[in-house]
C-alpha cells in the first residue's frame, strides 16, 4: 500500500525521523505531496533548513517513487528527499535562476535516473532564455524512459530535441514565446495525448505543422487579453496543418479553447471566446473545418 504525505504529515514524519534516529517510517512513504498554501509556509523553508544543520543523511526516504513540489518552498530543499527510486517529479511554477537552476537540473538528472513523469514548469526573467535555451534540451533528453511530460520550453531547440523521447506518451507544453518551428520536424514514435498552452496563434500553427505524425488527441488552450481580432475566420487558416498532415487519420479528439483573460482572471477560470472540436474518427478535408463559438 502505497503512502501519500501532505503537510503538516510530511514536518511530523521529518521530526520523527530526525528525533528516533529510525528508518520505520522513512522505508514506508511512497508518495510526497506538497501543494502550495498562501500564508502557511513562510516558516517550513526554516524548519526543513534543520536538514543542513544536524547532516541528515540522504535520501532521508530511500522508497519515495512520487514528489509533487510546491513553488512556495525553495529547490534546494529537494535534495534530502531525491533517490534512484524515484519515478514521478512534478515542480511547478518557479522562477528561473541563472545561478542555480542549470546546476539544480543536472543534480537531479544524476540523482533521479529512472523518471518517468516529470513536470517542470519555471518563469524566465528578461535576458535569461538563452541561458535556458541551451540548458533545458540537453537535460530533459537525458531521461530517456519519460512517458509523461509536462514543460516550459524556450525556443525552438527546446521543443525539438524531445524527439529524442521514444518512450513519451504524454506532453503538455506551456509557451509563453512565439515559435517558428520547421516543418515537419517533430517525430514522436509512442505519443498519444498532446496538450499545449500557447502564447498566439502563430505558435499554434507552428507547432501543428512541425509535427510530423499527429496523437490521438490533441488538446490546445490560447489565452487573449482583448476580444477583437479572434474568430473562426482567423482561427481556422492556422488549424489547416491538420488537414494537410498525412496521417490526420490518426487524430481521435481535437479541443481548442480561446479564453479571454484579464488581470483578475486565471487559466484556472476562464471566459470562453471560442471552442473550436473535432468529432472523433473523422477526415477532415481542407475546407470541413468546424467551429463552434460559444457565448
Amino acid at each position: 500500500m502505497h503512502h501519500a504525505l501532505l503537510i503538516p504529515d510530511i514536518l511530523d514524519l521529518i521530526f520523527a525521523f530526525i528525533k528516533a534516529d529510525s528508518e520505520q517510517y522513512a522505508h514506508r512513504v511512497r508518495k510526497i505531496e506538497l501543494p502550495g498554501y498562501v500564508g502557511g509556509w513562510r516558516t517550513v523553508p526554516d524548519h526543513l533548513g534543520v536538514f543542513h544543520v544536524l547532516q541528515v543523511p540522504t535520501p532521508l526516504l530511500p522508497n519515495l517513487t512520487h514528489l509533487a513540489w510546491t513553488d512556495e518552498l525553495s529547490l534546494a530543499l529537494l535534495w534530502p528527499l531525491l533517490n534512484p527510486r524515484l519515478l514521478s517529479l512534478r515542480i511547478s511554477s518557479f522562477q528561473w535562476c541563472p545561478k542555480s537552476t542549470p546546476l539544480l537540473l543536472s543534480k537531479i538528472r544524476g540523482l533521479c535516473p529512472e523518471l518517468n513523469t516529470l513536470g517542470l514548469l519555471f518563469y524566465l526573467l528578461d535576458g535569461q532564455e538563452a541561458l535556458a535555451e541551451s540548458c533545458l534540451p540537453r537535460v530533459i533528453r537525458s531521461w530517456k524512459k519519460l512517458e509523461v511530460l509536462e514543460y516550459s520550453p524556450v525556443g525552438c531547440e527546446c521543443i525539438l530535441s524531445l524527439s529524442a523521447l521514444s518512450y513519451l506518451e504524454t506532453l503538455r507544453l506551456r509557451v509563453d514565446n512565439v515559435l517558428n518551428l520547421p516543418a515537419n520536424s517533430l517525430s514522436f514514435l509512442s505519443l498519444h495525448n498532446l496538450q499545449f498552452q500557447a502564447n498566439s496563434l502563430v505558435t499554434v500553427h507552428s507547432i501543428l505543422q512541425a509535427i510530423r505524425s499527429l496523437p490521438k488527441s490533441i488538446d490546445i488552450f490560447l489565452p487573449v487579453y482583448r476580444p477583437g481580432g479572434v474568430g473562426v475566420q482567423t482561427v481556422e487558416p492556422n488549424l489547416q496543418p491538420i488537414a494537410q498532415n498525412a496521417s490526420c487519420d490518426n487524430l481521435e479528439e481535437f479541443r481548442m479553447n480561446i479564453a479571454l483573460l484579464n488581470r483578475s482572471s486565471s487559466v484556472n477560470s476562464p471566459n470562453i471566446l471560442l471552442r473550436v472540436m473535432m468529432a472523433p474518427l473523422f477526415s477532415l478535408p481542407d475546407d470541413d473545418l468546424r467551429a463552434m463559438a460559444s457565448a
